[in-house]
Parts: C-alpha cells; sequence; structure tokens
C-alpha cells in the first residue's frame, strides 16, 4: 500500500496532465526554472530550483516536465493524508477512502496538474502536520527531533509559498502549550534549523547578483540589494503588501466572519459537497484527545480565519478574486480529508459495538466506493491532457507580429509570461522586444527582454536607456507601424495622438498623423493564417483566465469575419461570427462588443451584435442587454 497509492494517484495525474504552459503564472514559473532565474516576488526559489530538477527529466517538453512537479507533489500529499489518517485511526479502509478523496477534488486535481506552486505548499504543509501527529503520539521523548524537522521545513516551505508558515505556527503553538518551557528552551536551536531551510533564499540573492552581469535570460524579482530582498519578500511590489495584509487581518471581526464564510461556501463545500458532513464525525474523538483539540484548532483558526480574513474577507468577493484566492487554501482540503477519515472511522467504531453493528462493514464499504462517485465529474473538470489554449494563444500572437516588432503591455499575466515562455524558450520569435507599463497612468516604459548580448544587437537604441518614454515610441516604433499593444485600457495616455486598429490577438498602436499609411485591414486578413484556434473552440474554459484568452481569440475572429463581410464574402462571414460566438462564454460577450466601442469602432461593434443576436445558445439576459444598447 505504501508504494501502490501514491503510484496510483501520480498516474492518475500524468493521465489529465496538462501538456503545455497553463493560464496565470504557469509560464512565469515554467520559464523561471528552466533558466534558473527568479519569479515575481518574493520570488519562490525552492519551486524554481525543484522545478529545474523536473527539466533535466530526459523526455517531455519543457513545461510539461515543470508540470510533472505539481503532479508528484499533488500524489505525495494525498498519500499523507494516508499516513495522518492511520497513525490516528489505524483503519486502512477509512485512510484508503479519504486519501482517494482527496486526490480527486477538484481543486486539488487541477492544481496537481499544472505548473503552479500550491501543491508544493500543500506537500510542505503535510510534512509538517504529519510529523507534529507523530510527535503528539510518541509523546515528548521524541519531540525535539521532530520540532527540528519541523524547524526546517517551515524554512524551506519559506522559499515556496509563505503561507505555510501558518501550519508551522499551529505545530509550535501546540508543543508550547503542551512542554511549556521546555519547548522555550529549545526556541534558539530550533531557529538554526529553521535559518538552513530558510538559506534557500541564497539561490535568488545570488541570481539577482550575477544575472546583470551575466545577461540572464529571465530575473524577475530582483534581490541583490538588502532592500530589494526585504522589499521582495514582503511583496512590496504589489497594491498590498504582506505587512498591509497583516494588519488587515487584525483590524476587525467582520472580515473574519466574512473570511470563514467565504471559505466554507467557496472550497469546501464547492469540493467536498454532501460528504462534508462526515469530517463533523471526528470531533469527539478529536476533543478526547486535548493534544490533538490544540493542534487541529490552532489549524483551523489560522487557516480559515486569519488566512481568509486576509485574503477573502470581503461582504461579497469577486468571481475573480475567489478564482485567485482558492488555492491559498488547497491545503484546507487535505486537513480535512483528515478530518473525514477519522469522522468515518469512528462513526464504524461507534456502530460496531451497538444493535447495528451489522452495519459496520457495509458502510465501510461505501465509503470505500465513494470516491468512484466522485470521479466522472470531477475528472471532466480537472482534466487538461487537451489544454492547449495558452500555448497556441502566444504563438499565433508572436507569429502574426511583424519581423523585429515591438509589444506595448500592460501587466497582464497570462499574456505576457506565455508570450515570453514563446519567445525565450521555445524559441518561436526571439527577436521581439517585450515593454512593460512602468507606472500606472504613466506613459513610459521599463522593459524585460533577455538576454542583453542578443536583444543589444537587434534594439541598440533601446538598450542606450532604461526607461523609454512616449515621445521615442512615437519616433522609434509607432511612426514605423512597428508598435502594438495587448489591452485597450493602456490606450488612454495615447488616444490624442493615437489610434487604436485591431490586429491579431493584440491591437495595433499608429499615430493619427502617420508619416507612413498602414494599410491594416489588408495586412489582417492576410496575418489571420496565423491564428490557431481550431482545436480551442470547442475546448472547455475552466477558470477565468481561460475565459479571457478565449475571448481574445474571439474579438480577433469576429474582426476577421467583419472584413470578410466588407469584401462581400458573407458566407465565410457568417462562418467565422460562429466560431467568434463559440470561443467566448455567453455572459462575457458584452465586454468584447465594449472592445470595438472603446477603439471607436461602433459600426463593428453593431455588427457583431446583429450576428450574435441571431445565434442559438445565448442566454435570454443577454440578448435583452442587446437589445436595450442597440
Amino acid at each position: 500500500m505504501s508504494i501502490f497509492l501514491p503510484l496510483t494517484f501520480l498516474i492518475l495525474y500524468l493521465y489529465t496532465l496538462c501538456p503545455t504552459v497553463y493560464t496565470g503564472d504557469s509560464a512565469l514559473f515554467v520559464t523561471s526554472a528552466f533558466s534558473l532565474g527568479t519569479a515575481h516576488p518574493p520570488s519562490y526559489p525552492l519551486y524554481c530550483l525543484m522545478g529545474k530538477l523536473f527539466t533535466l527529466l530526459p523526455f517531455g517538453g519543457i513545461a510539461y516536465k515543470v508540470n510533472l512537479l505539481s503532479a508528484a507533489s499533488g500524489a505525495l500529499c494525498s498519500y499523507l493524508v494516508f499516513k495522518s489518517v492511520y497513525l490516528l485511526t489505524k483503519n486502512l479502509q477509512s485512510s484508503t477512502a479519504s486519501a482517494a478523496i482527496s486526490a480527486i477534488l477538484p481543486l486539488s486535481w487541477i492544481e496537481s496538474v499544472k505548473a503552479e506552486v500550491y501543491t508544493l505548499n500543500s506537500l510542505l504543509v503535510m510534512l509538517i502536520i504529519y510529523v507534529t501527529i507523530k510527535a503528539l503520539k510518541e509523546g515528548e521523548g521524541s519531540s525535539f527531533r521532530f520540532q527540528a524537522f519541523i524547524a526546517f521545513v517551515i524554512g524551506l516551505a519559506m522559499g515556496n509559498h509563505h503561507t505555510a508558515a501558518l501550519a508551522g505556527a499551529a505545530s509550535f503553538l501546540t508543543f508550547a502549550i503542551i512542554e511549556g518551557k521546555s519547548f522555550l528552551k529549545r526556541l534558539p536551536v530550533l531557529s538554526i534549523f529553521f535559518v538552513a531551510g530558510f538559506a534557500v533564499y541564497l539561490y535568488p540573492y545570488i541570481r539577482s547578483v550575477e544575472g546583470y552581469s551575466k545577461e540572464m535570460l529571465f530575473l524577475y524579482a530582483d534581490l541583490s540589494t538588502p532592500e530589494k530582498f526585504i522589499n521582495a519578500l514582503l511583496r512590496r511590489s504589489y497594491s498590498s503588501d504582506t505587512i498591509d495584509a497583516l494588519k488587515g487581518a487584525v483590524s476587525g471581526l467582520n472580515s473574519w466572519f466574512y473570511g470563514i464564510k467565504n471559505i466554507s461556501v467557496h472550497v469546501l463545500l464547492k469540493n467536498f459537497g454532501y460528504i462534508s458532513i462526515l469530517s463533523l464525525l471526528s470531533l469527539p474523538a478529536i476533543i478526547r484527545d486535548k493534544r490533538l483539540l490544540i493542534f487541529f484548532l490552532s489549524l483551523l483558526v489560522l487557516w480559515m480565519g486569519f488566512l481568509s480574513s486576509m485574503s477573502i474577507g470581503s461582504e461579497s468577493p469577486a468571481d475573480k478574486d475567489i478564482f485567485v484566492m482558492s488555492p491559498y487554501f488547497l491545503p484546507l482540503l487535505y486537513i480535512f480529508s483528515i478530518f473525514l477519515g477519522m469522522g468515518v472511522y469512528y462513526l464504524g467504531a461507534r456502530l460496531k459495538g451497538s444493535i447495528l453493528g451489522f452495519m459496520t462493514r457495509p458502510i465501510y464499504t461505501a465509503i470505500l466506493f465513494m470516491p468512484l462517485v466522485l470521479f466522472p465529474e470531477n475528472f471532466m473538470k480537472a482534466n487538461l491532457s487537451s489544454y492547449y489554449l495558452v500555448y497556441d494563444y502566444s504563438k499565433s500572437l508572436l507569429q502574426a507580429l511583424p519581423v523585429k516588432g515591438a509589444i506595448v503591455v500592460k501587466f497582464s499575466d497570462t499574456p505576457v509570461f506565455s508570450s515570453f515562455y514563446q519567445s525565450r524558450l521555445e524559441r518561436v520569435r526571439d527577436d521581439l522586444l517585450f515593454l512593460y507599463e512602468h507606472k500606472k497612468g504613466e506613459d513610459f516604459y521599463y522593459f524585460k527582454c533577455g538576454p542583453k548580448w542578443k536583444s543589444y544587437m537587434l534594439y541598440p537604441e533601446i538598450y542606450e536607456r532604461e526607461i523609454i518614454g512616449k515621445d521615442y515610441l512615437d519616433k522609434g516604433f509607432s511612426a514605423r507601424g512597428r508598435l502594438f499593444m495587448w489591452e485597450p485600457s493602456l490606450f488612454t495616455p495615447f488616444s490624442k495622438d493615437y489610434r487604436l486598429e485591431p490586429y491579431i490577438l493584440s491591437s495595433y498602436l499608429l499615430p493619427k498623423n502617420a508619416a507612413v499609411a498602414v494599410d491594416t485591414d489588408t495586412l489582417y486578413l492576410k496575418n489571420f493564417q496565423s491564428l490557431n484556434f481550431e482545436r480551442s473552440v470547442a475546448l472547455p474554459a475552466k477558470d477565468f483566465f481561460s475565459k479571457e484568452i478565449k475571448g481574445m481569440f474571439s474579438v480577433s475572429i469576429a474582426h476577421y469575419a467583419y472584413l470578410l463581410e466588407k469584401k462581400g464574402d458573407s458566407e465565410n462571414a457568417e462562418l467565422y461570427y460562429r466560431f467568434s460566438a463559440r470561443m467566448s462564454d455567453p455572459d462575457s460577450l458584452w465586454y468584447f462588443i465594449e472592445y470595438f466601442l472603446n477603439a471607436g469602432r461602433e459600426e463593428e461593434a453593431k455588427a457583431y451584435a446583429a450576428k450574435i443576436k441571431n445565434f442559438f445558445g445565448i442566454k435570454r439576459i443577454y440578448l435583452e442587454r442587446l437589445g436595450r444598447e442597440f
């Protein structure tokens, strides 16, 4: 069983593994790992190092191999659920069932088949939990070696995702309450083990110091000075850094109430459904063991209360916030799977000695088969084996751009990271220059494009400066028809002097008084052949960002249909309008019509709306909205 169970989970994850990059930060982590660079703050050094080891495997593409890290981590997480429940119950059936259920929950499954930090984080959290339970079961005589191991894992986990520290805090709080002064006396020694694990942060520091002198391929977070190191560690480049989040978590009870409610509804109930009630059956057993009660209560207070109030403590969080924050609580699914296994066992134990004892075996049998009931629906939700949406998107975008073209983007994870992955690792177009908005509302830009030894030869004029102003973009790129952007929202600072023209998966940014005329319609019709969307038309959008990517496809296809209609090719125009409708979620189609309106293309917006209204499968509420607007 020790080998068979995790191997079974791993095979399942391999069968449904994403073959290439996924949405969000997936491409960022793949690129960082392969290049031994740094990811966004706090730089995730442990994940980058572990990911690099997986890229050395002698089979598969780069992204596929980094995805394998999540698969292995997820399989081991469920195995530790098995070990923890068996340690607490000595019952094989309930331990196996709870581990299997934890492996096929929608969130744990989908996080195990793509490149992300959350399954590795959960693995480290589960290590802390399992070792703590083992220490509590074996007594004080063996505490120190367990506590030293936990301290080391906490330090190591800080190099992947800082939320793992909450499990460490719950563990050490439990030891402090149980052992009192004897534990406190060990803290100086235990801190040495913590520092040993935390030393993984020497990696991004060394790489940052080397990065600019050795012209690294990808160095996202710069930790080259003490100030930059602290800033990255505390995530100060974001709108709300770690200190602000901590202050918010202790500022009031409202955020705790709403945070616990949101996590219960959107994470626990959404994943476990009706079987979550079985986890409550573990309460009598936990209450009887004061040590377990202190530990599990500490875990729940920190993970369900403190963390939820920090991250998702508003009364009505947006769907996007729920989607982005839910993986932070992935360890909760494994924790509740332990409760589930204990609950099932103690239900059977209570029945065994009663008049209903004959029901014990059927109950255990039913529990063992419960994962089979959950399997089909969850398989459909988590299967990414045919997911090429982001890969096709970024490859199509790059191939459609003219040689030596510049892309200007407002920061957006999936377009930026996936295109950088395609350009620098897949070598689809490594002649492109990537420009990033420096500061919101300002019209100048930093560039992040490496290695310098290559990019300098292509763009010597750019590398003479660090910050690029709008005036230089006018002369250097836009006037020559080589300036593009992904998001129309970036257009505002340029609206007086520029016009926005649709281009393949992006927008052409052209001066209103351009010296060189650009026939954008002819270019579009010619370069549309670079758009590879056919295998993604029927692909379900499994998350918020996938819907956005499919929407970008939808807009580009719709514009192509509009140009065909202008040429008199109504038959093919109708076909591509239908493709466009299928590529977008009905509830979000209005967003893409607004794209045309914001770009000053009202005639095209009306044509698109008129076509969409005639197609089947669009919800009534959407049709009513279109009727009011047009």
